[in-house]
């Protein structure tokens, strides 16, 4: 019962005893009131006790309670199930642990198209799949970095082609690497040559469409093997890597291919990735294991894929066996002309000069050498600055790529390279400029659609400097070729 209550209760019992007495008090009156007053004082201090009794306990209870609350929220199982976080960042979905130890990332692209072409080109009119790919990163103990990349769409043979081409499921990346020490990795499995600029890109990541075509049928792609890599005071990358040489796929030789690349970052690294100096080198042997050697190792090929020279009858006369030695220079910049983020500008510019040899059992035929470039650029405005990414994109892209043996002026003599099967010492010279003109729009950072119109002009000319070979539009001619895709990426 509370105390106030109880007191003005037996104020309230003496004022009705003095009111009800209308005769003076007796002297033993007054003695049972004040014996009152004294049980109402003793019971006020008695209720004073308890009330501070009650506050200490309700103290000690919640100090009980906290410490159970903390004591499990320090277990490592509880924070573990409490802690561990899952969304999207920049390098796409993600699930990580509390402490950080273990990350796993998924991202990829959906990549698809229109092509039209003239009628008189040996390509069809077509929809086409340009790559459904899904990549996996894991993250262990902040120190060891593993990839899986797949892509669901890969087509057997050109996409435009009435060639019976099958669609399949190929493994592109697939390698784990150290990565504790910024200036000392080590990747062993199957990724990028690391030779090229534009030939180490995914799709999304290219200024037009397609690769150009020295990066298509010289660049040489994926490979397996180990690399030592690393990055030096946030400015020097340098990658060194020990290949098969036979692609994705196990070695049919003794030999491997050897290749490196160092890079600048003039902005830091850390800062601006995507702006940097170039240079790879790469040394490797071609042999195709059959009578010829003829690998279309020095063929062009169209920007979509189309083998132009090699393969046709009477001029698959390009064989290579034997070594073949490159050499990659280049540049990019791209970066914001604004602090808000609307205006971006991106230059990238690569030259590549190539050699093989041409050895056979039955002798040695003159070198083939390549030489090829290409120069883009492209410009984004973002009329929509408050979604990011967004914004209209025109470009321009131009490049040239030739093979010749022009330093062999000799005539055209022929060579028995196997038993039953002779080679011409000189090749016909191939030539290839192409100009591409493109307008694309980023809804946000993450769907995108474009549209290329692409011109080729080949040639294929003698290595004497004589007239063209006048043989149909596979010899000498400019293609056009219109392209519209939609990139949808996480």
């Amino acid at each position: 019962m509370n105390r106030t209550f109880l007191s003005m209760l037996m104020l309230f019992l003496l004022a009705t005893l003095v009111i009800a007495s209308a005769q003076q008090l007796t002297p033993a009156q007054q003695e049972r009131i004040h014996k009152l007053e004294k049980i109402i004082q003793d019971q006020n201090a008695s209720l004073g006790t308890l009330e501070k009794q009650l506050e200490h306990s309700q103290q000690v209870a919640q100090q009980y309670t906290e410490q159970i609350v903390q004591d499990y929220a320090n277990r490592p199982h509880a924070e573990e199930a409490a802690t561990i976080a899952a969304g999207h960042e920049s390098k796409g979905f993600f699930i990580r642990s509390a402490d950080g130890n273990l990350e796993l990332y998924m991202s990829g692209f959906i990549q698809a198209g229109l092509g039209i072409f003239e009628n008189h080109s040996f390509d069809h009119n077509s929809f086409y799949l340009n790559g459904a790919e899904l990549v996996f990163d894991l993250y262990l103990l902040k120190d060891w970095h593993g990839r899986v990349q797949f892509n669901f769409y890969t087509p057997s043979n050109n996409y435009f082609q009435d060639s019976g081409a099958v669609a399949a499921i190929t493994l592109k990346d697939a390698y784990v690497e150290y990565i504790g020490v910024p200036e000392i990795n080590v990747r062993v499995g199957q990724f990028h040559v690391p030779f090229t600029i534009e030939g180490q890109y995914g799709s999304p990541e290219l200024i037009s469409s397609w690769s150009e075509s020295f990066i298509r049928s010289w660049g040489h792609g994926r490979d397996v093997g180990i690399m030592f890599l690393g990055t030096i005071d946030d400015m020097f990358e340098y990658k060194l890597s020990l290949q098969n040489g036979e692609g994705r796929k196990l070695n049919e030789t003794d030999e491997f291919l050897v290749a490196a690349g160092v890079r600048l970052y003039p902005f830091k690294k850390s800062e601006n990735a995507n702006s940097f100096f170039h240079v790879g080198v790469l040394r490797s042997r071609d042999n195709t294991l059959n009578a010829t050697g003829d690998i279309n190792a020095t063929s062009l090929y169209t920007p979509w894929g189309r083998t132009l020279f090699d393969g046709v009858p009477g001029w698959g006369d390009d064989y290579t066996q034997g070594w073949k030695t490159g050499v990659d220079v280049g540049g990019r910049l791209d970066m914001y002309l604004d602090s808000q983020k609307v205006s971006r500008i991106r230059f990238e510019g690569e030259y590549m000069y190539m050699t093989w040899e041409r050895n056979f059992d039955s002798g040695r035929l003159p070198h083939v050498d390549g030489i090829g470039f290409s120069l883009g650029i492209l410009y984004q405005y973002n009329l929509t600055p408050e979604v990011e990414g967004a914004g209209i994109f025109p470009m321009f892209k131009v490049s040239y790529a030739t093979v010749d043996n022009k330093h062999f002026s000799g005539a055209n003599d022929i060579q028995t390279v196997a038993p039953g099967v002779a080679v011409e010492s000189d090749i016909l010279g191939q030539t290839m400029w192409t100009y591409t003109f493109g307008l694309g729009y980023a809804f946000n950072k993450y769907v995108s659609a474009n549209f290329n119109w692409v011109m080729v002009d080949i040639q294929q000319t003698d290595v004497y400097g004589g007239p063209k070979d006048h043989t149909g539009d596979l010899s000498d001619d400019t293609e056009h070729a219109w392209f519209f895709q939609v990139t949808a990426q996480w």
